[in-house]
């Protein structure tokens, strides 16, 4: 199971081999209970609402939704693209987790982030405002 920060948080439309491998993230015990998914598949207005809140100073780096890259994709990984699916998540780090910890932890394991291999993205809490450190 892949936990999320609320039930708006969309995973559904995720390509399935991203799902796969976020699941497998998430069922390491190192991992469990300090890491949610704060950000997942986007629609078109969503992304809009971001990247013009980024646009106009307001609102953390959020890509175009009318931009096309690398052959056909579209708008941000986030969106459902023409395969069908979307490739990204936005990660938070939660309880006495902190940024160093996750980092330590990613070198040791070999863990590659922004890539989850060659399917999918995640962000290190993009959509809260960059590297946040929540340290009781």
């Amino acid at each position: 199971m892949i936990p999320v920060s609320s039930k708006r948080v969309r995973l559904d439309g995720l390509h399935p081999e991203f799902v796969a491998r976020l699941e497998r993230f998430f069922g390491d015990s190192r991992v469990r209970g300090r890491v949610v998914v704060c950000s997942g598949v986007r629609t078109v207005r969503e992304q809009a609402v971001l990247f013009d809140r980024y646009r106009n100073k307001g609102g953390v780096l959020a890509a175009d939704p009318s931009r096309v890259f690398g052959g056909g994709w579209v708008g941000s990984w986030h969106m459902v693209q023409p395969d069908g699916f979307g490739y990204a998540v936005d990660l938070r780090l939660t309880g006495w987790t902190d940024w160093g910890w996750f980092m330590r932890w990613r070198m040791f394991t070999g863990f590659a982030l922004p890539s989850l291999g060659r399917i999918g993205t995640c962000s290190l809490g993009m959509l809260m405002g960059g590297f946040r450190r929540r340290i009781k």
